[in-house]
């Protein structure tokens, strides 16, 4: 028998799929299958001569042949298909089944396209895709890495992911783009995983330059905060506002990109107030100046241990902001409690680029309702253009001149259609989706965490390919429905979904899911964080099957399975919040706090601020956190009711409650 074509066995299903579509796939398959069963036992469907050529006559009368050295799409086929045709694919599925009898496929591991030689890649590529590709790479590239059997590259700065299929042979790879951005972005990805430290299976190559110098804007900024306080949005100092929009405009325009963005998001809390809009969250506003803070402490550490890129934000080559014809495919909805009011975020992926954005929209909260709202009820009154926030997340968007902020948040324009979807998730981009569990946690081990972490909506976000479900309950310990994912190599994942008051009816919903329809699940989308054991996952979708149809389960803001009747899956005993710890409790006051003294000012603060100031440092000194507390007494001096304020201690008092969160 000639030499064996390991770039052939190594093709799966999903491989096949992405060079065609699921449904040329499966007739393949099932072709497949027929001739299998009907031909006699010394009959083959292929026939290989000595050089290693493949030919196959098929019984429509088409003859597909593929070549020594051909890689499998560039195939020949007489039917008058003018795609990969399913002649070619169950050409290769052919090829695996003989194989496979002789006992000849390979054993899957992890390899390094940083491996393949110049020499590989001239074949694979004409020299003008290789001068571009280096020319990208020298500018600039910021690059995460993940080795595995199909080795990954998400090419940051460009927006594309990468997946190489076979190993050693640069003819195999898919991506988020056409075939030309595929071929350079393949390149790239090649260059970059030659500087992935050795014995590393996962992390980021950069080659993007620092800024020569900071922006003088980086250093004023921490200022214009501490006037914020003193003053107060109630009587805003004149100009400031203005002074934090050029800021921000000034950092931008030296690539700092994320620390722009916290300027930004907080200009926007800032007039939202000033128009009495409803969306309006002065805890966001901490939270982004806390953030800020954070990242221009660690940008001059000299131990930073990621790319400086990764904190800083910025690279040669960006998203525009506004979009042209584009197609989302809803992956969900959020919701989260804040000061004031309820927040949902839609998760969309965008079906051009792969890129994830976030859809959100907040509701206050009225202190004259009876009984607070549940989440479904909030999502069903919350509207963005004519549809409900929950419609979004189950659906597909047609859309044209979207506003897209630099972290990947989504303003729809007028010219908005929403559509169903049918939840065929395997053609989700390679960037999102995930299969292995294994490479994801290598993935994630990589990253930095909290306030430091890239801002874009995809950080920890993803879709998952389950296999399984075991051990669905409920734990009255951490108040969550809780379950087992298992990957189609029967690697695990914890799946926790927290149960609240406003959610009961998505939790009761869930927890029913998981228990009846455990093996229909097939795919499930939400934030995924590592814990004690290795990885979990907050569900905002559950896609399953029922008499084959597919549909979703969005547990925020569903109070039921569609077409199945409620059944209260929690024992009633259980069914209470979570009660918060004295120290979270804590933490929570003192934010609430800044909330209130970023509103009114310290130099207004009432007697009661005051008062409270000094109780809360006694506190944060008796339940045993003495730096919070000497943080608090030298940010702000109580005396005759007036605030002498330390600058440097009151931003490090925003550092120290972003850190904590």
């Amino acid at each position: 028998m000639t030499m064996r074509r390991d770039d052939l066995l190594s093709m799966t299903l999903q491989d096949l799929e992405g060079y065609s579509n699921r449904g040329t796939v499966k007739r393949a398959q099932k072709e497949l299958e027929k001739l299998s069963a009907e031909r006699d036992a010394d009959q083959t469907l292929l026939s290989e001569d000595d050089a290693g050529n493949l030919a196959a006559h098929w019984p429509d009368g088409a003859i597909t042949q593929l070549g020594a050295n051909e890689a499998f799409p560039q195939g020949r086929c007489t039917c008058p298909s003018t795609t990969t045709c399913r002649h070619l694919i169950t050409l290769v599925l052919a090829y695996q089944e003989m194989r496979a009898e002789a006992a000849e496929s390979p054993v899957p591991v992890a390899w390094n396209p940083g491996d393949i030689s110049d020499e590989l890649m001239a074949k694979a590529y004409t020299p003008a895709q290789i001068r571009k590709a280096n020319k990208w790479f020298q500018e600039g590239v910021l690059a995460e890495l993940a080795l595995s059997e199909k080795p990954l590259a998400i090419i940051e700065t460009i927006g594309v992911a990468v997946r190489f299929l076979a190993p050693g042979d640069p003819r195999y790879v898919q991506s988020d783009g056409d075939e030309e951005l595929t071929a350079v972005a393949a390149i790239i990805a090649i260059l970059a995983f030659r500087r992935l430290p050795q014995g590393q299976t996962a992390g980021y190559v950069s080659t993007c330059p620092r800024p020569p110098v900071e922006p003088e804007a980086l250093q004023s900024v921490g200022d214009l905060f501490v006037r914020l306080l003193q003053g107060g949005l109630s009587q805003l100092e004149p100009g400031l506002r203005d002074k934090l929009r050029r800021a921000a405009r000034r950092l931008q325009a030296h690539d700092w990109l994320w620390p722009a963005s916290h300027c930004e998001r907080l200009v926007e809390q800032i007039d939202r107030y000033n128009r009495r809009d409803g969306s309006f969250s002065p805890s966001q506003a901490i939270r982004h100046m806390g953030e800020f803070l954070c990242r221009q402490r660690a940008l001059a550490s000299p131990t930073l241990p990621a790319p400086e890129v990764v904190v800083r934000g910025g690279g040669p080559k960006r998203a525009r902001e506004r979009t042209g014809k584009s197609r989302y495919i809803g992956l969900g909805c959020r919701m989260r409690v804040d000061h004031g009011g309820v927040f949902a975020e839609v998760f969309l992926q965008s079906v051009d680029t792969g890129a994830l954005v976030i859809l959100e929209k907040r509701q206050k909260t009225s202190k004259d309702e009876d009984a607070p709202l549940s989440y479904y009820q909030i999502a069903q009154r919350l509207y963005v253009l004519q549809h409900s926030i929950r419609d979004y997340g189950k659906g597909q968007v047609l859309t044209s001149g979207a506003k897209l902020s630099l972290d990947n948040r989504m303003t729809f324009g007028r010219q908005t259609a929403l559509n169903p979807q049918s939840y065929q998730w395997s053609t989700l981009r390679q960037n999102l989706l995930m299969e292995d569990f294994d490479e994801l946690l290598r993935r994630l081990a990589s990253r930095l965490a909290g306030p430091f972490r890239s801002l874009k909506a995809n950080e920890n976000f993803y879709a998952l390919k389950v296999a399984g479900v075991a051990n669905p309950r409920f734990d009255t310990a951490s108040q969550c429905v809780t379950a087992d994912l298992v990957d189609a190599k029967g690697a695990r994942m914890a799946l926790a979904f927290p149960y609240s008051t406003r959610g009961a009816g998505g939790a009761e919903a869930l927890l029913q899911l998981l228990r009846m329809h455990g093996s229909h699940i097939s795919y499930v989308a939400g934030s995924v964080t590592e814990h004690t054991h290795g990885l979990m996952i907050e569900p905002v979708s559950v896609v399953y099957s029922v008499n084959q149809q597919a549909m979703m389960l969005q547990p925020y803001v569903d109070d039921s399975l569609p077409g199945t009747p409620v059944a209260h899956a929690l024992p009633a005993e259980n069914r209470f919040a979570l009660a918060r710890t004295a120290l979270s409790r804590l933490l929570e006051q003192v934010d609430q706090l800044l909330c209130d003294i970023l509103i009114t000012g310290l130099r207004r603060a009432s007697p009661g601020v005051q008062s409270q100031w000094r109780e809360l440092t006694q506190q944060c000194d008796e339940i045993g956190l003495h730096r919070l507390s000497r943080i608090m007494s030298s940010a702000v001096d109580w005396r005759d009711d007036n605030a002498a304020t330390n600058p440097s201690a009151l931003l490090n008092l925003l550092i120290y409650l972003r850190l904590c969160k």
